[in-house]
């Protein structure tokens, strides 16, 4: 967005999170703060945005409400993924306890939908998404065509999956079974077993 002209201020709760921002943008104001109480005025903004991250908010209702809050008039832009979604990524035959740990701590569009109108948000729609082969970001369903990349460990730490619900034993044994399958050609089988058509992601759009 900062390349294509907008003016950008961008909040995060993790100093090693800003730090890492830094480096790659100096451009950009980075700040400290929790979405729970953002560290802006009211109507500030003319929009806002919230990255894989609905997850790591422990007061929802309230980050929604701040959002609402330093918004003019425009979007509350969300890109998450539901648990129906997330039961249809094949990395469910290599890591089943992560992935049922990350999926429980997904909520679906109804239930994101009450929360954003309950914080003011009238009108509130879901735009699925479906992961590319050309993806540049490192996020948990992000090498779904490239399983290969998944067995480099930088790849991994793009994910907090892989870090904060994963066992070290799963993980081990998930990457040895998946190497061995790339090698005889078994995954694209297992690719094929999960693919459906509900989207991996999804866009939720509430409108200020």
């Amino acid at each position: 967005m900062h390349d294509r002209g907008m003016s950008v201020e961008c909040v995060d709760i993790s100093d090693t999170m800003l730090s890492a921002a830094r480096s790659k943008n100096p451009a950009i104001t980075w700040s400290h703060g929790d979405a729970t109480a953002l560290p802006y005025d009211d109507g500030t903004f003319d929009g806002a945005v919230c990255i894989l991250a609905t997850h790591h908010i422990t007061d929802l209702p309230r980050a929604f409400a701040e959002a609402h809050r330093v918004i003019r008039n425009g979007p509350l832009v969300i890109f998450t993924s539901t648990p129906k979604q997330m039961r249809g990524y094949w990395l469910w035959e290599y890591f089943p306890a992560m992935m049922e740990h990350a999926g429980s701590l997904m909520l679906d569009f109804p239930d994101l939908s009450s929360m954003l109108q309950e914080a003011g948000f009238p009108n509130v729609r879901e735009d699925s998404y479906t992961v590319t082969s050309d993806l540049q970001d490192w996020f948990l369903y992000a090498c779904k065509h490239r399983p290969e990349l998944y067995l480099q460990e930088h790849v991994r730490a793009g994910s907090s999956s892989f870090h904060v619900s994963a066992d070290a034993g799963e993980i081990e044994s998930g990457l040895k079974k998946l190497a061995q399958d790339i090698e005889s050609g078994r995954i694209d089988d297992v690719i094929k077993e999960f693919d459906n058509d509900g989207g991996d992601y999804c866009f939720v759009v509430a409108e200020k």
